[in-house]
């Protein structure tokens, strides 16, 4: 029993020396807490000043336990990330390599083949730092950073080879834990088998599984589900990674669903979160990432715990639409609704249908959360890390509407595509290239949000066609100067056609790969990234493919000189991953050059709205995270607003969409 101060604090190995500013080291002040070791991830209240228990109630995770375990006292128990916020490191730079010693222990098995660079090892101390009384961390470095090779060294230094370890991970990530990691496996001696049926019985009685539970697995989240009763049964794994966290970001999925039960398996003591796109929309998203790798310390009712973290730290507060037969929206508050836990769609009720939705205002206690993240969250980027990456080059091609082929584009504006719907009436837009009359249906009776969105995609698809031929051109173009090029579109019938054109117009001696479309040809274990490798082992080659079906996980894309993307995505963080094919280790040229297709005046300007809104949504978490800035700052380079016609005519059609 203690105070807060005088808990241990950690040795030189892991820590660095300047530790966070903590917001919440005063309300803790005078506070007895107990080390809660029946229930990790805990500390328990034992006495406070009069009142406090009222300001620690206000914090997400803080608990008061009734229906108490054997051996326990019920009471206050708060969160270990909220008592020992700020002090740990939350830059990567700030991470003490490992001692000589353990150095040695780590990397000597691998260092014959892969020689781990020192932010891999500063990476490694921070996993190895993180005790079962912490439950767990993210690991969300930029991509091609060497995160998997960090997590499975991190992993062998606690169990070895033994195991057991389980990976989760999308279908897309199977090949890299299975097949491109074999040289450094093979050093430290695991071999990662992937289990892939729906059906687990019958997979286990065609392939043979030890008596004993030990190994490393690897499950993608789309069966989890189903191979869960195997997990807790037989496997019974001490460490569980899961990659690509970012795809857990919403609670209301089968993935994150099972993902959080394999979580809270009582004979899990580590989790391992890894992601190179840690935020890929709002802060929302770290909240339900958190409740996997940490599930108890922000609340053990993930509904609650979602809800509080909203209020927080994300600044919001979430309401309920209810659209009646007239179209009007009815809000109701539900903040002090005591039943919190419905934050899915509501079912619809005769001609009525009621959603949840979330409203972002106000103030967020971002320094807090920072502080709680610490020891538990470590963000790290290209930019911090010394490492012999190619220089990356962006060039904005600046499409005039003029030379597009806009005609579906202008459909879609019209609405004419959109499921017929009673309609609350409509608008007359003018189109100011042409001086038509475009006829904007009016906002439909149910679902006006969902409609838009529709609405949306259609724009950004049709816009992607329309920008096929200046693609083609200069995918052509850019074959005099480069030898390895990867065009990404977001249509799949796009990248059919750019690959049927480039097949017939390239120079001689060209080879194009692909599409690689997401269609039902490419979704076999490995066929993607086949295709990847045949497109690298080239001496001239071409790739072709959508944005969707290659953003992750093929790392044969490294040997990438240019990279050309027809169409932007909202999200900056998602356009740094799809960069991040190329820029990344064991690219040998030394530029990498981007080339984003823009038409000033359509949707794509809602787009570099959005863009800088959510980069800098990111860099308030981490002063780390600065790509996401920059993207968006290449993108608004020399963006003068000329277009100011059309951008308002597609603002019109989309006022009031929140992406």
């Amino acid at each position: 029993m203690g105070s807060p101060a005088s808990i241990p604090t950690l040795g030189e190995k892991h820590v660095g020396s300047t530790p966070l500013l903590n917001p919440l080291e005063g309300l803790l002040d005078n506070c007895v807490l107990e080390d809660a070791r029946t229930r990790p991830g805990f500390y328990r209240l034992v006495a406070c000043p009069p009142g406090r228990e009222r300001d620690l109630a206000q914090i997400p995770g803080v608990q008061y336990l009734r229906n108490v375990r054997p051996g326990e006292a019920q009471g206050w128990y708060v969160p270990r990330n909220v008592v020992e916020a700020g002090r740990y490191p939350h830059r990567i730079g700030q991470w003490q390599l490992p001692s000589t010693r353990d150095r040695e222990s780590i990397a000597g098995s691998i260092r014959s083949s892969i020689r781990p660079s020192e932010h891999q090892l500063r990476a490694m101390s921070f996993l190895l730092s993180i005790g079962p009384e912490r439950e767990g961390g993210i690991l969300a470095g930029d991509p091609g950073l060497g995160k998997t090779l960090i997590a499975l060294c991190a992993a062998h230094e606690i169990v070895g080879e033994a195991g057991p370890v389980l990976v989760c991970g999308p279908l897309a990530a199977r090949q890299v834990w299975v097949g491109e990691q074999a040289d450094a496996l093979l050093h430290l001696g695991i071999r990662v088998q992937a289990l892939e049926t729906n059906d687990y019985q019958k997979y286990l009685a065609e392939h043979r599984i030890p008596s004993e539970p030990r190994g490393w697995y690897f499950i993608h989240y789309n069966v989890l589900e189903s191979w869960a009763p195997w997990v807790f049964g037989y496997l019974k794994p001490t460490i569980v990674i899961f990659d690509e966290i970012h795809l857990l970001s919403n609670p209301d999925t089968t993935f994150w669903r099972s993902s959080r039960r394999v979580s809270r398996g009582g004979h899990v003591k580590l989790r391992f979160g890894l992601t190179g796109t840690p935020i890929p929309k709002t802060r929302m998203d770290l909240a339900a990432q958190l409740l996997i790798v940490q599930p108890s310390q922000w609340s053990t009712n993930y509904r609650d715990s979602v809800h509080e973290f909203g209020v927080r730290y994300a600044g919001g507060h979430r309401e309920a639409l209810t659209f009646s037969e007239d179209g009007e929206e009815d809000h109701r508050d539900r903040d002090r609704d005591r039943d919190r836990g419905n934050l899915q769609s509501l079912d619809s009720s005769g001609d009525d249908a009621t959603r949840m939705v979330w409203i972002f205002e106000g103030q967020t206690h971002t320094d807090e959360l920072v502080a709680r993240l610490a020891g538990g969250y470590l963000r790290f980027t290209k930019e911090e890390v010394d490492l012999e990456l190619p220089d990356l080059c962006r060039h904005v091609v600046e499409l005039s509407r003029e030379s597009l082929d806009l005609a579906d584009y202008y459909r879609a504006m019209s609405g004419e595509n959109l499921p017929a719907r009673k309609s609350t009436g409509g608008t007359t837009l003018i189109d100011p290239q042409t001086g038509a009359q475009i006829t904007q249906q009016g906002t439909l009776e149910k679902k006006p949000d969902a409609a838009q969105l529709v609405q949306l995609t259609q724009l950004v698809s049709a816009l992607d066609h329309a920008k096929e031929k200046p693609a083609l051109d200069l995918v052509l173009s850019l074959t005099e100067t480069f030898q390895h090029i990867v065009l990404l579109t977001w249509r799949i019938d796009a990248a059919d056609a750019l690959h049927a054109g480039l097949s017939v117009q390239v120079p001689a001696g060209w080879k194009v790969f692909g599409p690689v479309n997401g269609t039902q040809a490419w979704r076999g274990p490995g066929k993607k990234e086949a295709e990847a490798r045949r497109y690298a082992e080239a001496e001239k080659s071409i790739f072709v493919g959508t944005r969707d079906s290659c953003g992750v996980a093929i790392n044969d894309l490294r040997l990438t000189q240019a990279l050309v993307l027809t169409s932007l995505h909202w999200n900056p963080a998602n356009n740094i991953q799809i960069e991040g094919r190329g820029h990344r280790q064991g690219n040998p040229f030394q530029e990498f050059h981007v080339y984003l297709l823009v038409a000033r005046g359509t949707v794509d300007d809602k787009f570099l709205e959005k863009l800088q809104r959510k980069a800098e949504e990111a860099h308030a978490l981490s002063e780390a995270d600065v790509e996401g800035i920059t993207f968006a700052q290449a993108l608004l380079e020399g963006d003068e607003r000329g277009h100011a016609e059309g951008l308002e005519l597609t603002l019109q059609l989309l006022r009031g969409l929140e992406l």
